[in-house]
């Protein structure tokens, strides 16, 4: 999911490039990454029920830590509307709540048979812009091989729109998948796996048609989001790509949607 991320690829984590050429598939630019010291890999978003609950370790060196509330749900309560803002930034228009049937998910030598969020997971439905990860602010221009990117989490399914600099020429891409919430007893992190179904153009960014990841997501409020992506279960990510909820308000700061015309 974009030029970038840590990836060496994740279903939303690998090694990657940190300027105008990428190695390797995935969400987000590494240098445009958070450093771990800043946002608690331990503090789990994901929840099964809904209720809130997570599997925070504490605060982190800033003092963010990963779940602070309950479930977020829209203005009607929908679990496929995003959180309601408050009235001065642009609102984006209600999400469908898309869902895919989950059928078992393979990656390397194993398939992952158990879903522990089926529909998707409440918390991150929504729509999501890439943000600058030492400044957290949408404000900050983005200058690596990703300049901006939105991630839409519908359902279970997940829209990624990126635009940058691939190989040294300017590129746009966009990715279609599903994820689903791991099992603790078929992998111990819990994390999400990811699926891509379709990327146009395909092998952009080195994100390709068919690829896989597994990815740490954390959160701060309802309106900030973390996201360690890895292309292997055994693999620890190199950074953590931060988000902000198109729709809210970070740092005075409208997070609206960067493709908008």
């Amino acid at each position: 999911m974009r030029p970038m991320i840590y990836l060496c690829l994740l279903a939303l984590i690998g090694a990657c490039a940190s300027s105008t050429t990428s190695s390797g598939g995935g969400l987000g630019d590494a240098s445009t990454a958070a450093d771990n010291g800043n946002w608690n890999l331990g503090s789990e978003v994901k929840t099964t029920d809904g209720s809130g609950t997570s599997g925070d370790t504490g605060p982190s060196a800033d003092g963010l830590v990963g779940d602070q509330g309950g479930p977020i749900t829209g203005s009607d309560g929908g679990p496929g509307d995003d959180v309601e803002g408050n009235g001065t930034c642009s609102q984006p228009s209600k999400l469908p709540g898309t869902v895919k049937a989950f059928d078992g998910f393979a990656a390397g030598n194993k398939t992952y048979g158990k879903d522990t969020c089926p529909g998707g997971d409440a918390k991150i439905a929504g729509r999501w812009r890439l943000v600058d990860g030492n400044t957290e602010d949408p404000a900050t221009v983005l200058t690596g091989a990703t300049t901006a990117e939105m991630l839409t989490f519908d359902g279970n399914t997940f829209i990624d729109h990126i635009a940058g600099v691939d190989q040294g020429s300017p590129a746009n891409q966009t990715m279609t998948g599903w994820y689903f919430c791991a099992d603790a007893s078929e992998l111990a992190s819990k994390d999400y796996g990811m699926h891509i179904d379709t990327a146009t153009p395909s092998g952009a960014f080195g994100n390709s048609s068919g690829d896989v990841w597994f990815a740490t997501v954390l959160m701060q409020g309802g309106d900030q989001l973390g996201i360690a992506v890895s292309d292997a279960s055994d693999k620890n990510p190199s950074g953590i790509l931060l988000y902000c909820r198109v729709g809210s308000t970070i740092n005075g700061h409208c997070c609206n949607d960067p493709f908008a015309n």
